[in-house]
């Protein structure tokens, strides 16, 4: 097998892998979801790995066709546009997934939500954005607040004629945790795949290492990354921002205020779920560094790396559990390493992370 190569992350480049695996490898690339989705795929011989591709991509479009709020007929569509007051019955997989990611909204205080649909409507993030009215945004937050829907899985009712889920910070996670799954059902060995910039690496593919590039420059390879069995996500708005009247704002919403978050440059999460990462990259962007430090520290198997811009250049943060994973690649670079949580801090009693997400 070659040297595994990583595709490009949406802030970072990929950098080949320094020792090869046995096994036969098929590598595949198709759009889905908006985006490119590329896998390579390990299995003890070409057809078992060609079959394990089918099953992923399988599970990808499974996930499209239940997911996507720019296909009028998914799942999730049908649920946003059900009736105010009018019950509706998601199936066994949309419920998990609304689990899991108000899970994360509960867990962050509301910095992230599946719920926030009314608020990209409002900022028109899906038509290249604009300024709402003051009065159009407190209606736009107030019905994308978590009660604006009432969730009695499967069963949800929606309560405001604006409220609706965005699956912009879960469903490609989703989608990759489903892919996974499919892999090692399907008899794959292991495989690494990259759906738009978020990486999921599963089994035995060798050593792994990715480059975070700069936040204002997706070129240039800033930090180098050793990547673990597991998912990687960033969040931050590079060429994703949005111009409203004249001035350039960033495309990531803090749900609590309504307003974009702050631009400090970006993050990546780490942690074993694809839908973890992609629900956490967007909690802890809105967060904010010192906070998203903080919150990743005190729970296993999660990490962030930050890439923050500062007066005397760019600044790297990071989570205790990166050590000897991370080397800089731009001269002068230095990585300001979070502190340890105690044991004996109530902190560190947080949720353990280290089982993925079930996707069946």
């Amino acid at each position: 097998m070659q040297a595994l190569l990583a595709l490009l992350l949406p802030f970072g480049g990929a950098l080949q892998a320094p020792a090869p695996v046995t096994g036969a490898v098929v590598e595949r690339r198709v759009a889905a979801m908006g985006t490119l989705l590329s896998l390579e795929v390990r299995a003890e011989t070409r057809t078992a790995a060609l079959s394990a591709s089918e099953a992923a991509l399988a599970a990808v479009e499974e996930a499209e066709a239940r997911l996507s709020t720019w296909r009028a007929d998914s799942e999730l569509s049908r649920l946003s546009s059900t009736p105010v007051g009018e019950t509706f019955v998601a199936s066994a997989l949309l419920s998990r997934d609304l689990e899991r990611a108000l899970y994360w909204s509960s867990e962050t205080a509301g910095a992230f939500t599946p719920t926030a649909r009314a608020l990209v409507d409002a900022w028109g993030l899906r038509v290249g954005g604009k300024q709402p009215e003051s009065q159009e945004l407190a209606l736009a937050l107030e019905s994308s607040r978590p009660d604006a829907l009432r969730f009695e899985l499967p069963s949800v009712t929606r309560l405001t004629a604006l409220a609706g889920i965005e699956e912009g910070g879960f469903g490609k996670g989703v989608a990759l945790d489903d892919a996974g799954a499919a892999l090692i059902s399907a008899g794959a060995e292991g495989a690494f795949l990259d759906f738009g910039g978020q990486t999921l690496l599963l089994g035995t593919m060798g050593p792994v290492f990715t480059a975070l590039a700069h936040p204002e420059d997706r070129s240039r390879g800033v930090l180098q990354v050793e990547l673990f069995p597991g998912s990687t996500a960033t969040s931050g708005n590079s060429e994703r921002g949005i111009e409203v009247d004249g001035a350039r704002l960033g495309h990531i919403l803090d749900p609590r205020t309504g307003q974009p978050a702050p631009d400090f440059g970006s993050l990546t999460a780490f942690a074993a779920s694809a839908t973890d990462a992609d629900c956490l990259s967007t909690a802890l962007y809105v967060l904010g560094p010192q906070e998203a430090l903080r919150f990743a520290e005190a729970r296993a198997g999660v990490d962030v790396v930050i890439l923050e811009r500062d007066p005397s250049g760019l600044v790297v943060h990071a989570t205790s559990g990166l050590r000897g994973r991370l080397s800089p690649l731009a001269q002068g670079l230095q990585i300001r390493w979070a502190e340890p949580i105690p044991a004996d801090s109530p902190l560190s009693s947080a949720p353990n992370l280290e089982a993925p997400l079930k996707s069946k």
